[in-house]
């Protein structure tokens, strides 16, 4: 519909601009065409609101914004008639241009439709939630997040809060468009939201000064951070490492559930993901203090965290312990740890999206030890290698 009606706009304007039958004909053509489309897409309508309308509202599902697709639905429907209909050239000027505005809106609100859930799947990534996870931690149907993620479901602020908040992230940063260097960004407002009112007004200094530069202090060697998705080996090989260094090897998880007395399990039942983001950086920034040489094994999603993560950069030589796919759902499922995916039947699509949407951040590492199809003693000497040049 919008493709015949935008094609009849230029045409029509073709033919007040050159006068030309040819444009007259072709014009009333398109216009028959777009009214064609119209009849049809009214009887699809016809047939989905009773069964998608009512469900969704006893659901108490996304009803401002179905309430806001129906109307503008129903704006057109009226127009069109009046535009059939109306002979007075006062109303006629009026309705044809409020026809218009709504057509060539709605494309808008299907591209909007469109990106955000393209980035709430980039964010559910990142963070290595399954859709299954997402569903329970968010309260929403893992059906309408597939819509969402889709394009093909209608949204609500309140509904796009609770999906911010099973993320861990801000209504901001799923909304709004993000700017080039985006990761950088989330770190520095971060980082302003944090900071006292001296520490900003040093910020602002420092940005007003173009020729102003500062070169982050290089990590020391002797202090390792493995990073990586689960089942890259970050955990055995960093223990063997560590011996044959005679340094000392630490597993941040591990010192996780030991501060608080938990499993991993029953800390994201308890605080969800935000909760468990919040006590990774506590437990992080401890580890930093620590003195002397050490290797850290870390979880696969605290790339997902930007404070976080550059504390990681800046306080280790940070290593990624790279694996194909493929073998990252093997060596997991040999461990008989299958959290977050369990028994999901997409298990394999969902880790391979896990990893393609991580792998700008894993790249942000020093250096990249690939263990795909590598025993353990050659991957231990190829990590070893790593470190000692």
């Amino acid at each position: 519909m919008f493709l015949t009606g935008l094609v009849w706009l230029l045409a029509d304007w073709q033919k007040v601009r050159t006068e030309g039958d040819e444009w007259q004909a072709a014009a009333a053509w398109l216009l028959a065409a777009h009214g064609g489309g119209a009849m049809v897409t009214l009887l699809l309508l016809g047939a989905l609101l009773p069964i998608h309308a009512n469900r969704a509202w006893r659901g108490k599902r996304n009803r401002v914004s179905g309430a806001i697709m129906i109307t503008l639905n129903a704006v057109l429907v009226t127009t069109s008639f009046g535009l059939y209909y109306t002979a007075s050239e006062v109303l006629r000027p009026w309705i044809s241009n409020l026809h218009l505005s709504v057509g060539l809106s709605l494309p808008a609100f299907l591209i909007m439709h469109i990106a955000l859930g393209r980035r709430l799947r980039r964010m559910r990534a990142i963070r290595g939630m399954s859709r299954k996870v997402f569903a329970q931690v968010s309260g929403i149907s893992e059906r309408y997040i597939a819509q969402i993620e889709s394009g093909r479901g209608n949204l609500s602020i309140l509904v796009l809060r609770r999906l911010a908040q099973a993320t861990g992230t801000t209504l901001e940063d799923l909304v709004c468009e993000q700017p080039v260097q985006a990761d950088d960004w989330m770190l520095v407002r971060d980082l302003l939201r944090r900071a006292s009112p001296d520490a900003i007004s040093k910020a602002k200094a420092v940005l007003a000064d173009a020729d102003a530069t500062a070169a982050a202090p290089a990590a020391p060697v002797d202090r390792v951070a493995l990073i990586g998705l689960r089942g890259a080996g970050k955990s055995t090989l960093g223990r063997l490492a560590a011996d044959r260094q005679g340094w000392t090897f630490v597993e941040l998880n591990k010192e996780i559930e030991r501060e608080n007395g938990l499993s991993m399990t029953e800390i994201f039942s308890l605080y969800g993901q935000e909760g468990y983001r919040r006590l990774e950086q506590e437990m992080l920034s401890r580890v930093v203090d620590r003195p002397g040489p050490m290797i850290l094994a870390t979880g696969g999603g605290i790339v997902a965290e930007p404070l976080t993560f550059n504390m990681l950069l800046t306080s280790f030589f940070t290593v990624w312990i790279k694996a194909a796919p493929e073998e990252h759902m093997s060596r997991v499922r040999q461990q008989g740890d299958l959290r977050p995916m369990g028994n999901d039947r997409t298990a394999m699509a969902e880790l391979v999206t896990i990893l393609s949407s991580r792998e700008p951040l894993y790249e942000r590492a020093r250096a990249v030890v690939d263990t795909t199809g590598a025993s353990i003693e050659t991957s231990l000497e190829a990590l070893l290698a790593t470190i000692r040049s």
